[in-house]
């Protein structure tokens, strides 16, 4: 019998109890401490591309080590993008990855979240920024008009634009759609009460103000407002006269409505609304007598732009009202003459696009943009729209000038990059 020395029998029982006890396994991992941003964060593509690096988060314990084989739910939460690959797993290194991210359709930031299920996890969620980045001074084709129409008119109220009314061939329309440019999309909305075409859109006080515009039966002073938020019209202290055509803009909380048709006559006239008396009062005429002019505000002035007087046929003047003066000065003129064109500011200057102009007894759509600078006085041609184009609306949105509609019947819609 070979005995076994006592040392020998002590490493045996020690060895025993080790493996017994699982002394040779790997520890389970320790709950996730922190997510930190590890790839993919302040990337820019363009409008609705892919970033070129996958957005990737490193998920740890509280010293620091990775932690494998935790959930991680990526989510788009701004810019209206997409992604692949959304729910993953941190690997064996703590590595959790997108599989791709698709910028949005429009122009300006995108975020994406990464998000880990649990309290008390430093920097949950991750959250990634990326820049849709585009073209300058060009025009890019969105999501269409549901329903083709020409002389309508639009606002836009947090972000959304309203296409208000309009004229088919079957006639004057009730029609009022919504679109998203975050998701290039369109919604329907509550229907005027009435249908009007030619008529004019502002936003005082976050409702849309429908003013004037005709019907089967000739010009209206018919004025409504629509409450985005309940999706409701109400009625508003009429124009003093009915009229088409006309251009309208909102300074100081006042709504102001100028030029346009009526009873057969071109008008001159400027009046505006008080939202707190519901009436109109008349102010200074402008110099030229018009109807399918453009206005905007810059600065707090009003610039009336372009329109069709019955005697001269278009016009290019440019003239300028300073309600705190009630006075009107004369500008530089567009360098071509037109009407029924859409019309925004975009950084401090004034847009005309499209349009109609007449000569030699004829009319002739465009499809040239001219900006002017106010700084200067100053007119420049601009990136032409890809098709002529006449009887169409404009507004701006986060830095893009919108075009929407037109005649005859137009679905397009295009968003305009300075």
């Amino acid at each position: 019998m070979v005995r076994v020395p006592l040392s020998a029998r002590i490493r045996l029982v020690c060895i025993a109890l080790v493996s017994a006890c699982g002394g040779n396994s790997a520890a389970p991992p320790a709950p996730p401490a922190q997510v930190t941003i590890v790839a993919g964060n302040n990337q820019q593509a363009p409008v609705s591309a892919p970033v070129p690096l996958a957005p990737a988060v490193l998920v740890s314990d509280q010293q620091g080590h990775p932690v494998p084989n935790i959930a991680v739910s990526f989510v788009v939460t701004a810019g209206g993008g997409s992604v692949t690959g959304a729910s993953t797993t941190s690997s064996a290194t703590g590595i959790a990855a997108v599989g791709a991210w698709k910028l949005g359709p429009a122009l300006g930031s995108n975020t994406l979240t990464a998000t880990v299920a649990g309290a008390g996890i430093t920097g949950n969620p991750a959250t990634f920024t990326a820049t849709d980045t585009g073209c300058t001074n060009c025009w890019t084709a969105k999501a269409s008009l549901p329903s083709g129409r020409s002389l309508l008119a639009i606002g836009a109220v947090n972000g959304i634009l309203y296409a208000v009314g309009g004229q088919r061939d079957t006639g004057v329309v009730v029609t009022v759609e919504g679109y998203d440019p975050s998701t290039d999309h369109w919604a329907a909305k509550t229907s005027l009460p009435s249908a009007r075409a030619g008529l004019g859109v502002a936003v005082l006080n976050e409702s849309i103000y429908a003013v004037g515009g005709y019907q089967k039966v000739g010009s209206v002073a018919t004025v409504e407002a629509y409450d985005p938020a309940a999706g409701t019209w109400s009625a508003k202290g009429p124009l003093p006269s009915a009229r088409d055509g006309l251009a309208v803009a909102v300074i100081n909380g006042k709504l102001y409505a100028l030029g346009g048709q009526g009873a057969g006559v071109v008008l001159d006239s400027l009046v505006v609304y008080d939202p707190a008396a519901n009436t109109w009062t008349p102010k200074a005429s402008m110099t030229i007598a018009r109807s399918g002019l453009g206005v905007a505000v810059i600065n707090g002035l009003l610039y009336a732009v372009g329109g069709s007087h019955a005697a001269n046929g278009d016009v290019a003047a440019l003239e300028v009202y300073d309600p705190g003066s009630d006075t009107w000065t004369t500008k530089a003129s567009m360098p071509v003459p037109r009407a029924n064109f859409a019309v925004a500011v975009v950084s401090g200057t004034l847009y005309v696009v499209g349009g109609t102009t007449y000569s030699l007894g004829n009319v002739f759509p465009l499809a040239t943009v001219e900006g002017y600078d106010p700084g200067t006085n100053t007119w420049s041609a601009k990136d032409s729209l890809p098709a002529q184009r006449t009887a169409l609306a404009g507004a701006t949105v986060d830095g893009l000038l919108f075009v929407i509609g037109g005649s005859p019947n137009l679905t397009s819609v295009a968003a305009y990059q300075p």
